[in-house]
């Protein structure tokens, strides 16, 4: 895969302003599996977590879409309609049985970024593409886009085929990602889970990530929406992948430019008051067109508030010792402190 899959594949869940949906926001993993994409084989460490080719396709249009790097553009099946996608016969790329779900499908509508799905279809997968398949879940109802499966409870340690039946209702197929994968040393990525309701969940920033306790996991901090007008940023055990901490912002963001919460920088962690222990520091946008710069304590205690002389919507601070003193400076576009 290329630099162009690359690219798709950071967009995968994001809209067409470029911010990513929650649902399937792949934890740390990412950048790294990115880097590798370019190379024509995998090197140890990087697998190639996306569908190589299509086995069978049954009442489907444009079926090739659902393979590679999801990038809005789908693979619709009409009603009742299968398709079989094929992980590649390289057997440590395929699906395996790992810690915590295994297989993530991304279902969406062509072009767009709503991030709530309620299309009806099963999975099963094998490793024949003639069968016998083994079904791993039948999702249904209104939910965040971005369902994920397990092999747990199979009887499968692994898997190349991956079927999808639509229901009784047609649906659209973005592509797949494989979460955990039969490549020891792979690097595997996570599943976030939603942390809002479904029709609020869209993640507005980068994310950072630095050791905010004591353990010797490393958090992780997103701001996303969690209500009309409303944002919030979370903390994120790395290890659990359960929500430390909860920094909501002023009600009434100023969404501009963006179908979801968006007008929210990425958040930075550092120690800015030389104390030996980091600090989150956020920059935010009201609907009034004000700007603030915070500092919060790992726990989430507010020890700066301050409006920059001159900002902008979608500023990124980033915190950096330019003198002597032992504290870092927080830079942004056009000023620090």
């Amino acid at each position: 895969m290329g630099i162009r899959q690359a690219i798709s594949f950071w967009r995968l869940t994001g809209s067409k302003n470029g911010h990513l949906s929650a649902i399937h926001f792949l934890l740390l993993i990412a950048s790294l599996t990115l880097s590798s994409m370019s190379m024509a084989t995998n090197p140890p460490g990087f697998p190639d977590p996306f569908a190589k080719g299509v086995s069978e396709s049954q009442d489907v249009a444009a079926p090739q879409q659902a393979l590679g790097a999801p990038d809005h553009e789908v693979a619709m099946l009409a009603a009742n309609g299968l398709l079989v996608l094929d992980l590649g016969a390289n057997p440590l790329n395929r699906l395996s049985d790992g810690t915590g779900d295994d297989l993530l499908i991304i279902e969406r509508v062509a072009g767009e970024c709503s991030t709530v799905s309620e299309a009806e279809y099963e999975v099963a997968v094998s490793n024949d593409p003639a069968g016998p398949f083994t079904v791993l879940g039948r999702p249904s109802g209104t939910r965040p886009v971005g369902d994920a499966f397990d092999l747990a409870g199979s009887g499968m340690d692994s898997a190349r085929y991956v079927r999808i039946t639509a229901s009784d209702a047609p649906m659209s197929i973005d592509g797949l990602v494989t979460l955990n994968m039969v490549r020891g040393d792979a690097i595997h990525a996570k599943h976030l889970a939603s942390v809002a309701d479904p029709q609020f969940t869209g993640i507005s920033s980068t994310p950072a990530v630095g050791n905010l306790d004591s353990d010797p996991a490393a958090e992780i901090v997103v701001t996303s929406q969690t209500g009309r007008n409303q944002c919030e940023a979370f903390v994120i055990d790395g290890a659990t992948l359960a929500e430390d901490l909860r920094i909501t912002y002023p009600a009434g963001c100023n969404g501009i430019f963006s179908c979801f919460c968006g007008n929210t920088s990425a958040p930075a962690i550092g120690d800015t008051d030389a104390d030996g222990e980091p600090e989150i520091v956020l920059y935010q946008t009201h609907r009034n067109g004000s700007f603030d710069l915070t500092v919060y304590e790992a726990d989430g205690t507010e020890i700066l508030r301050t409006v920059p002389d001159f900002g902008a919507r979608n500023l990124s601070p980033v915190l950096e010792n330019l003198d002597a003193d032992p504290q870092p400076e927080i830079l942004w576009q056009g000023g620090y402190l």
